[in-house]
């Protein structure tokens, strides 16, 4: 028993160092504990439990709720900047807009609409960047898509 718990722990950490990127608490000064890794797509907690299960997976432009894929399991499309609920297009299904280095509620990108803001591989609550500030920190490309999916997984989007 103990054998399977530290293979699967072993194959579980291969999956974490082959991982698309990495998202840590932090400033970019000073790196915490992982909370989210992924991996082909799908978007794990960062602790290394026996079996993790994906909590959103993202493919092209599209964001799925688990670790399916599944088009009935769609709930965010990215196109432009702007997250629009499933699949849909019209403006008045924009839930978020990346713009600027922000993100924004709606279509929108009024100062008080901001909820958090992106620079570099640094993530900020709110509209101001101060560095010593930053709340978590991206290790390794991530797109927009895969942006919108980690502010989703860590609760700063509803």
């Amino acid at each position: 028993m103990k054998s399977l718990i530290f293979f699967l722990l072993l194959l579980f950490s291969a999956a974490i160092a082959n991982a698309q990127w990495v998202v840590y608490t932090g400033n970019g000064m000073v790196i915490g504990e992982r909370v989210l890794y992924a991996v082909q797509g799908r978007i794990f907690p960062g602790d290394l439990r026996v079996a993790p299960q994906p909590m959103y997976t993202v493919i092209g432009n599209e964001i799925m709720v688990g670790g399916s894929g599944s088009m009935f399991d769609l709930i965010y499309t990215e196109r432009a900047g702007k997250l629009y609920r499933g699949n849909a297009m019209y403006s008045s299904q924009i839930a978020y807009t990346f713009a600027d280095g922000r993100i924004y509620r709606g279509d929108s990108q009024f100062p008080l609409d901001v909820l958090c803001s992106v620079q570099g591989n640094m993530i900020f609550e709110g509209a101001y960047a101060n560095p010593a500030e930053g709340r978590f920190v991206i290790e390794g490309p991530a797109s927009i898509s895969d942006l919108f999916a980690i502010l989703l997984a860590l609760g700063l989007l509803d």
